[in-house]
Formats: C-alpha cells, sequence, structure tokens
C-alpha cells in the first residue's frame, strides 16, 4: 500500500509541476524550470523536472526572457541590435520550436531583429506554448507508466485491499494519460503552428515586390536619319 501511495503522490506531483516558467536563453534554447529569485546579475532557479533537487543559477546576460506560468513575459535583454547579413530572398523555415534561415537556428535577439514588434511578441508566446505543450506530454507517459506499475501490483496482491487500491490508483493515474496526451498535442501544434506562421509572415514580407523607374534613351535610325529619343524603364521584382 505504501508503493501505491507513493505512486499517487508522485502522480499529483506531476499535475503540480505543469505550472513551470520558461526560460529563454539568447541562443535561443529553453529551461523548463521553476524561477525562484531574480538579483541584478543572475536567476537562481530549480529545474521543472526536479523541483526538490538542487538550486542553480544563470548569468541574466545570457537570459533573453522568462516566460511564466501565468503568462506574463519579462524581457531581460531591451536591446535587440543584431549584425545582420541575411540577404532578401532567403526564406525561414520552421525546424522545431526554432526558426532558421539557411539551416542554422536563429537566436532570440535575430527574430527580434527580423521582424515587427507584434509578431516578436507571438513568436514568445509560441515558444512558451510548445514548450507547454512538451510538458503535458510528458506527465501524460509518467501517469501511464505509473498506472501500469499500480495494476502489475495489484495483480501481484491477488484479491486484496492492496490489490484494490492499486487498481484504483492505476484507474486514476490512467486516465490523465488521454488528457495529457490530447492537451500535450493541442499545446504543441498549435504553439509549432504560430511559429510556423512567424516564418510565413518574415517570408511574405520579404517577397513583397519592389520597383525601379530608371532613365533610358532609345536609337533608332533610317534610310534617311538617325535620332534618339529619351524613355523610362520600369523594373518590377517580386
Amino acid at each position: 500500500m505504501k508503493k501505491i501511495g507513493l505512486l499517487v503522490v508522485l502522480f499529483c506531483m506531476s499535475l503540480v509541476s505543469m505550472s513551470q516558467d520558461v526560460i529563454v536563453k539568447k541562443d535561443g534554447t529553453t529551461i523548463l524550470s521553476k524561477v525562484l529569485e531574480i538579483s541584478s546579475a543572475e536567476i537562481k532557479y530549480k529545474k521543472w523536472s526536479n523541483q526538490d533537487g538542487p538550486m542553480y543559477s544563470i548569468d541574466k546576460s545570457e537570459v533573453h526572457s522568462i516566460n511564466y506560468q501565468n503568462g506574463e513575459v519579462e524581457l531581460m535583454s531591451k536591446t535587440s541590435t543584431v549584425a545582420k547579413s541575411l540577404s532578401e530572398n532567403e526564406r525561414m523555415l520552421r525546424k522545431g520550436k526554432y526558426l532558421s534561415i539557411n539551416g542554422r537556428n536563429l537566436s532570440i535577439e535575430e527574430v527580434q531583429s527580423l521582424v515587427d514588434q507584434q509578431t516578436y511578441e507571438t513568436y514568445l508566446s509560441a515558444v512558451s506554448q510548445s514548450e507547454r505543450g512538451t510538458g503535458f506530454l510528458i506527465s501524460s507517459i509518467l501517469s501511464g507508466g505509473m498506472s501500469i506499475l499500480c495494476f502489475v501490483a495489484g495483480a501481484r496482491n491477488g484479491r486484496t485491499k492492496t490489490a484494490i487500491g492499486a487498481a484504483v490508483a492505476g484507474y486514476i493515474t490512467g486516465a490523465y494519460f488521454p488528457i495529457g496526451l490530447t492537451l500535450g498535442c493541442v499545446f504543441k501544434g498549435v504553439g509549432n503552428g504560430r511559429i510556423s506562421r512567424v516564418a510565413d509572415e518574415y517570408n511574405n514580407g520579404v517577397r513583397a515586390f519592389s520597383y525601379q523607374i530608371t532613365p533610358s534613351i532609345i536609337r533608332y535610325s533610317s534610310m534617311e536619319k538617325h535620332s534618339s529619343a529619351f524613355g523610362l524603364t520600369l523594373s518590377v521584382k517580386f
């Protein structure tokens, strides 16, 4: 019965742990965490997957923003002065939760420098949404594993109170499996879809046509005389 109680406690902890904070680093990587303290120089946190474990710290200079579990986004870096060497016709693509150009994942600051503020905020929100989807999927897998362990424990104890308790715990933890799986797929799918739309908006912007009008001289000749005239050349680029 103690084993069953422990499994139920772990299951409940997995549900509570969905309220994670997402630390977004400047290189585009993220840390699922529980932020504990923010000082002038560093951020102290615990890993979301091990909240009873040690406390970690990271320099604020390495962090771009923090997406809190309540949806609030706190920017650590206010500047976006990034040297850009990107050609107008280079397409932006989504690679997982990242945006890339020419096969290279873009950092958060590079994305910020390439899109408008509203699109950038959409991107941050979408990344956080995708991360939460990953969290739901992980907790769903854990609950499925716990459910199997409970049923196995119950089968070994025959028709006893322990077996009945194990069966109940198995049904409780197993009930979350399809819920977490569905939520995970929805959150991750919607988040990744929004990231793809950010890439599409960028690509549509760089493909917008431009035109150039330049003066030109048209020369023509006949049997009797040679003449020239001024004209204009219109060049349209899509």
